[in-house]
Order: C-alpha cells, then structure tokens, then sequence
C-alpha cells in the first residue's frame, strides 16, 4: 500500500488530522515542516530568510523522496506541490489527500500566524498564491476532502475509508 499523504493549503489542519490519522491506523507519522527544521536545526522562518524558498523546497522534496517506500502517514507543507520533482513523487508513489478548505476558513485559522513567511504579505498576494496552489494540489490529488465543515473524527472516518 502506498503512503498515504495529506496535502493542502496551509492552515488547512494536515498537522492535526495526521496526528489523528496516525493514531486510528496504527501507522507513524511524518511532518515535513518538522522534519525539515529537524534536519537543518532552524526555524522555517529562518530557512527562508537565510537561505531561500528555493532551498527549502529542495530539502522538502528530499524528504518526501526519503519516505516512497514506507507504510505511514505523511503531513505535507502547504507548498510541497510547487516543486515539481516533489508532485512527481506525489503523484506516482503516493495516496493523495487533498483538504481543501474556503479561503475564508484560512484566513480565520492563521491570520496571526507568525510563523508562515508565505502568509505575511498582502492579501492580494495571498489570494493569488491560495488560487495558484489549488491548481496544483487538484493535479496531484487522489482525494478531495472539503474541511470547512467538518471536524477532525468526521475527516479522519472519511480519509480511512477511503483509503483502506
């Protein structure tokens, strides 16, 4: 069986339905925000500033390489999907999830997040980043799930039964 993956806009609740996810399955979980701040021993923010977008996705994409073969439950990055080396992964070794959520719903969740580098620029800006990444996760996703409402037990019945 593959890996199962749940992807998304930030915000969108990957991190707490993984977590879960995880404990309903049995499997491990892997965040690649974690993993990645594990591996360079530096904050998102301070990945961004220090060494680029560019770079961090190249780490992510790493990651996500690392992980094809394993039986678990990966919780993505909101711009995972912007690679393009990382949606071949997706697409060809992994079960896709896609929680999608109203831009609305982002908004409320993560407005005074200060952690997300992407996030602290103009709402225009931030609008067109949400519609361009919606493009992206609808070509690499198996599954779209609407989040907006449901809550985590509702999201975790619905995803393991459509994957097991």
């Amino acid at each position: 069986m593959k890996p199962l993956t749940l992807i998304g806009f930030m915000g969108v609740g990957k991190t707490t339905v993984g977590k879960a996810l995880s404990q309903k399955l049995g499997k491990p979980l892997i965040d690649t925000d974690q993993e990645i701040v594990k591996y360079e021993g530096r904050s998102i923010p301070e990945i961004f500033a220090d060494s680029g977008e560019a770079y961090f996705r190249k780490v992510e994409s790493s990651i996500l390489e690392d992980q094809m073969d394993k039986d678990l439950i990966i919780s993505t990055g909101g711009g995972i999907v912007t690679n393009e080396r990382s949606r071949e992964y997706l697409k060809n070794f992994f079960h896709n999830f896609w929680l999608d959520a109203s831009l609305e719903v982002v908004e409320k969740r993560i407005s005074d997040d200060e952690e997300r580098p992407l996030w602290k620029v103009k709402r225009e800006a931030r609008i067109e980043l949400f519609n361009k990444r919606r493009k992206l996760y609808e070509a690499v996703a198996d599954h779209r799930i609407s989040v907006d409402h449901l809550e985590v037990n509702e999201l975790v019945e619905e995803i393991s039964k459509l994957y097991l």
